[in-house]
């Protein structure tokens, strides 16, 4: 006889979160860090007297949980996560102005007397720089245009900021009358004026809205926060990387998994670190279970 040969574990491969009743997917994690499930026992020690060491000792419980250190960004890992209310957009290549709605005063967005609606410039797709916008009015007629953000100005023809509240226009805006309308250039927007025979701003109402550029699979937008939160109790597989023929798995029957962190790195892919607490599933009567295959 001889002893059998030392194997190791090795690597991180995926993790997937799926629903405990069905089994199917809620989240999948593909580009991770390290993971790790920890089973940290709490020792409670007997002491007394005069003697300096433990008379007795007792597991009082076992803390359970689970570290995933997550490089990716997908609609499933913020609504599993963080019970988001998301939006799938599938592939576009013409772009779109989304979430129009007036935000001080009534009078900018009005089909009648104000901006009816901001489409996408005819044949400008290209110039659409993506982000939140507003525009306020400067007159009765006129409006100034503001970016939050000049991370998309690059696209298309290279734009910069007016001044340091994010104007994007050099000279005001004037909105057309009867239906008509006005372009914004380098920025593949068109304003359709009001129906009526006049336009009647106010003067420092304004509005918002949403700049779309044309894109692939995988845009989403993930409304955070919402008033009746319910995490449910998922279940979680981890897997190693395949080394040598052998594979680790581990299954996590009962587990509440919550919070994530927006990963905006400088000058770098951002690292998202996700805890889900371990709880104990009756119907299993086990926390979890743990599989290793060796080589054939």
């Amino acid at each position: 006889m001889a002893e059998t040969q030392a194997r190791g574990m090795y690597g991180i491969h995926d993790v997937r979160i799926y629903n405990r009743t069905t089994w199917a997917s809620v989240a999948y994690f593909r580009i991770l860090g390290t993971v790790t499930s920890s089973f940290e026992a709490e020792i409670v020690d007997l002491k007394g007297g005069s003697n300096n060491f433990i008379w007795d000792s007792a597991i009082a419980a076992f803390g359970s949980t689970i570290s995933i250190v997550s490089k990716e960004v997908t609609s499933d890992i913020v609504t599993a996560t963080l019970d988001a209310t998301t939006t799938e957009y599938g592939a576009d290549s013409s772009g779109d102005i989304i979430d129009e709605a007036n935000q001080v005063g009534t009078s900018v967005s009005d089909a009648a007397q104000g901006i009816a609606t901001i489409t996408v410039k005819a044949g400008a797709a290209d110039e659409l720089k993506e982000g939140w916008y507003r525009a306020v009015a400067t007159a009765a007629a006129t409006v100034d245009i503001y970016a939050l953000s000049s991370g998309n100005f690059g696209r298309g023809t290279n734009e910069a900021y007016e001044d340091d509240d994010g104007k994007v226009n050099p000279t005001a805006v004037t909105i057309p009358a009867s239906g008509s309308t006005v372009d914004v250039d380098n920025f593949g927007l068109t304003l359709t004026g009001g129906s009526s025979s006049a336009i009647a701003l106010t003067t420092s109402d304004s509005m918002i809205f949403y700049v779309q550029k044309p894109h692939g699979i995988g845009t989403f937008s993930s409304v955070i926060g919402n008033s009746s939160l319910d995490f449910q109790d998922r279940g979680l597989v981890i897997s190693s990387e395949t080394n040598g023929g052998i594979i680790t798995m581990m299954r996590f029957p009962r587990v509440k998994i919550a919070g994530w962190a927006a990963p905006f790195e400088e000058k770098g892919f951002g690292e998202a670190s996700i805890t889900a607490t371990v709880m104990h599933d009756s119907a299993e009567n086990a926390i979890a279970v743990y599989r290793r295959s060796t080589p054939e």
